[in-house]
């Protein structure tokens, strides 16, 4: 919402370099959104017998959980790697989608900066 009031508002004053850099931040911003909100956060198939010793049965899940892995009430899933539910892309974050989660939260802070530099007319 804001990166769309900076393009509309103060961009068409910026150099093409500046349109450029903007435009290849906010496009890898919503690549990583997507890769984080659509990829599989590890989310571990059920099993109803203990596969290992240091397994643990959980009885949410009505399954066996490995160390590391940890119920997500709001999926009502066992995910491996599990570290928080994600309210911006509204997913699970666990093992499997971590990176893309971090290269969002960067990518995220990168557009803002940008965004707060083409308003205040530092960047060309």
């Amino acid at each position: 919402l804001v990166s769309g009031a900076v393009a509309v508002s103060f961009l068409p004053d910026h150099a093409v370099v500046t349109w450029v850099v903007w435009v290849a931040a906010v496009a890898a911003l919503l690549v990583a959104l997507s890769c984080v909100a659509c990829r599989d956060p590890g989310v571990l198939r059920r099993h109803p017998e203990k596969p290992h010793a240091r397994w643990r049965w959980n009885d949410q899940a009505r399954t066996y959980r490995p160390p590391g892995a940890a119920y997500d009430e709001d999926l009502g899933l066992i995910v491996t790697g599990f570290d928080h539910v994600c309210p911006w892309t509204g997913t699970g974050i666990g093992e499997k989608n971590m990176g893309a989660f971090h290269a969002f939260v960067s990518l995220l802070c990168v557009c803002i900066v940008l965004d707060v530099l083409i308003i205040m007319r530092v960047l060309p």
